[in-house]
């Protein structure tokens, strides 16, 4: 029933843009550039994920694009190393630290976007991987277990612009791995939120180079 319910909240950004018959679509788009936080757990344990993400706006309703995110956290694992691994380490148990970087491609539905408040459902599918940082006997910082994954997330988001360029949002959703890196024992599919300050990065690309970096017309304004 869960996995059902999932499948579908994670179908909703794609059927509404292959339903959508709205020809706001067909205008000439906008640069958005948005920085992202959001708070997280891993088996219980608080993390961050963090990072960036931009591309075109359609007509106010529609978003496309790429991001680059990575977690930020003290997950903290004994490593099993290999003969070849250990080699330059300490023992062939070692602490390591888990890190997570990925590239999602990004889909956002703007359902809500009236006067200075704004609804949306982004949705990401991204590709990246997951290793664990050591420190070997040299004090040399090692990476070990490195394996692709692939991830998946939706957010329920809204936010409130105070002025051009700040506002506050807040957002929930879900992340799921769908491919898992088999070194990493904790479950890194989790909820995630956010609330707090927001930076509007295309607003002020659009007040700093109101005609583009070519000193063209912008077709954001």
């Amino acid at each position: 029933m869960i996995k059902n319910f999932l499948l579908l909240i994670f179908l909703l950004p794609v059927v509404a843009f292959a339903d959508s018959t709205d020809v706001s679509i067909w205008k000439k788009p906008k640069i958005f550039l948005q920085l992202e936080r959001f708070n997280t757990l891993v088996d219980g344990k608080g993390a961050n994920l963090g990072g960036i993400r931009g591309g075109l706006e359609f007509g106010k309703k529609y978003r496309i694009g790429l991001g680059y995110y990575n977690l930020n956290s003290d997950i903290i694992e004994y490593i099993h190393l290999t003969p070849e691994e250990a080699a330059d380490a300490p023992a062939d148990s070692v602490k390591g630290k888990l890190y997570m970087g990925c590239v999602p491609i990004c889909l956002e539905y703007i359902f809500y976007n009236k006067g200075k408040w704004q609804f949306s459902i982004p949705f990401h599918i991204g590709f990246g991987n997951t290793y664990f940082e050591y420190f070997n006997k040299y004090n040399e910082t090692k990476r070990v277990k490195d394996h692709s994954i692939l991830l998946a997330d939706i957010i329920i988001a809204g936010q409130y612009k105070i002025v051009k360029w700040v506002g506050i949002g807040a957002g929930i959703g879900y992340s799921k791995i769908v491919v898992v890196n088999p070194s990493v024992e904790r479950n890194l599919s989790s909820p995630m939120y956010s609330i707090g300050l927001k930076i509007f990065l295309g607003e002020i690309y659009r007040s700093v180079f109101p005609h583009g970096l070519c000193g063209k017309k912008d077709y954001s304004q």
